[in-house]
């Protein structure tokens, strides 16, 4: 199907008139694709778009975009950007998918940590368009809290939803977009990674093996305050299945977690009762 509208972000008269438009219709969030390269024209185009959109209330998520340069500070409206080699890249070739669980242990620690990241994650599907998947479900799971975009696009389609338990789905339902809280917990680029995801009183813990053998992944919990904190951990089962074990811990402890292949885990803790 052809992508449509086109050329409506541009002149500045016609870009007004689309984004009354929207507004009109009740239209909250645009995204924008295929801009340009990085010219001084499309640089001013990008910062026109944010100040506009923002006059009728509409937030923006940019696509085929160059990497933000702290435009989310002036232009709060400006929720996410691609500026990646997302999912989508994943699905073009089979050298892509299988340097994902690498590519995806990388980006923590370079391109996310200078803007919000729209990577649109998490897909079940162990074959898309004829490329295989070499991440596991617990890995793509784990990237709705490794991945921060201030708004979080799940690569779903309706037909997995047979691979996904109630519990996975409860979980990608409750997932925030927007954290109180951001902490390391470990790893090296490349290798693995484990981040630490506070929303309110609740810490969501996520960690990946970007390696192509299992490791164990350790996760140090004395960013937890003090007491009893309780939870669940949803990591790995066999086959391409999801395991679910409740949890009881303290933040004097280290959890460890056995993992697979380019496999991964979360988990979410609140102050036990």
């Amino acid at each position: 199907a052809p992508m449509t509208p086109k050329d409506r972000m541009y002149p500045r008269s016609v870009r007004r008139e689309e984004l009354a438009r929207l507004q009109q219709m009740g239209v909250m969030g645009i995204e924008v694709d295929f801009f340009g390269g990085d010219k001084q024209a499309t640089m001013q185009l990008y910062l026109d778009l944010f100040e506009d959109a923002a006059d009728y209330g509409i937030m923006v998520n940019v696509h085929g975009a160059t990497v933000p340069r702290g435009w989310q500070r002036t232009y709060p409206n400006l929720m996410t950007a691609e500026a990646v080699k997302g999912m989508e890249y994943v699905t073009f070739d089979q050298r892509n998918a299988d340097q994902q669980a690498h590519h995806c242990t990388i980006l923590p620690f370079t391109r996310n940590v200078v803007s919000s990241m729209d990577f649109t994650p998490v897909v079940f599907n162990p074959r898309i368009r004829g490329v295989q998947v070499r991440t596991t479900p617990a890995f793509e799971l784990a990237l709705s809290v490794v991945f921060e975009s201030g708004i979080q696009h799940f690569g779903l389609v309706p037909e997995e939803r047979p691979l996904m338990p109630d519990f996975v789905v409860d979980f990608l339902r409750k997932v925030p977009a927007a954290w109180d809280d951001t902490r390391f917990v470990d790893g090296y680029p490349g290798r693995s990674v484990i981040l630490a995801r506070r929303s309110g009183e609740t810490w969501y813990v996520a960690g990946l093996n970007g390696q192509n053998e299992a490791q164990t992944l350790a996760a140090d919990l004395s960013f937890l305050g003090q007491g009893r904190w309780q939870g669940d951990q949803i990591a790995d089962g066999a086959n391409r299945t999801f395991d679910l074990t409740p949890i009881r811990t303290t933040s004097d402890a280290t959890h460890r977690v056995h993992v697979p292949a380019r496999g991964g885990f979360v988990m979410r803790l609140s102050p036990a009762n």
